[in-house]
């Protein structure tokens, strides 16, 4: 009954609810933009939420699909990993704490940190994010704050430094100066997060929910292939 609603003619209609979080809902604006261009009986509704809230609401198919990052894959739904990004330690170019550009565990865990934490994290399974496999690094926590714009100038203050993927890190680069904030690679001590478009197994997807992913993913293929595009893009 969905399909038959989703396509008249040969056209598609209806309605796609996508959730997603902000850094990959940035990078996706424009092949959504697109989409609904030429598909305009199609109405989208994007939830932005954090990854835990995005997982919930696919498993309780609450949404039709979700762009989201993990550290791991889920092992009760399907996600088609559309690019990686590597985990970074972000402070300072002037430092007060002599961090060396490839720090040790031992190196992290005396530094002053504000952390990306909400109430959601504390559950009994909790969802595999970099904030989640960061932890055991982040000793001296001196705010706890949801919104990486404002760990972002958290950090410009020197108040601490913070640990994001490269993804989170582009995406905060508005509205302020940067220029006295520097970052350094710490994939040699936490995972790479993945980020991809997640579906709940067995899950029917209506024509539109299926035509807007193809489009996302095309689009994220062409990022990767562009030669001057984002290193931590990995098709």
């Amino acid at each position: 009954m969905r399909s038959a609603v989703g396509t008249t003619d040969g056209r598609l209609q209806g309605d796609i609810f996508l959730g997603a979080t902000l850094p990959v809902a940035i990078m996706a604006v424009d092949a959504i933009a697109a989409f609904r261009a030429e598909n305009p009986q199609v109405n989208i509704r994007i939830q932005r939420a954090l990854s835990s809230e995005i997982v919930q609401a696919v498993k309780e198919s609450r949404l039709d699909f979700g762009l989201t990052g993990m550290t791991a894959l889920p092992k009760l739904d399907t996600m088609e990993i559309l690019m990686k990004a590597r985990p970074l330690l972000v402070m300072r170019k002037d430092s007060i704490w002599d961090i060396p550009p490839i720090p040790t565990e031992a190196d992290l865990e005396r530094l002053p940190f504000v952390i990306f934490q909400t109430s959601l994290e504390e559950s009994e399974q909790p969802t595999p994010t970099l904030q989640y496999a960061a932890r055991r690094l982040q000793k001296n926590t001196v705010i706890s704050v949801n919104n990486y714009h404002l760990i972002m100038q958290f950090v410009r203050c020197d108040v601490g430094v913070a640990i994001m993927d490269e993804l989170c890190y582009r995406a905060t680069m508005f509205g302020s100066d940067w220029s006295s904030i520097v970052s350094c690679p710490l994939d040699h001590l936490l995972p790479n997060v993945l980020y991809g478009i997640l579906v709940r197994r067995h899950k029917h997807i209506s024509p539109q929910a299926q035509a807007l992913m193809d489009a996302l993913r095309r689009h994220f293929i062409e990022l990767a292939a562009q030669p001057f595009g984002p290193t931590f893009l990995a098709g």
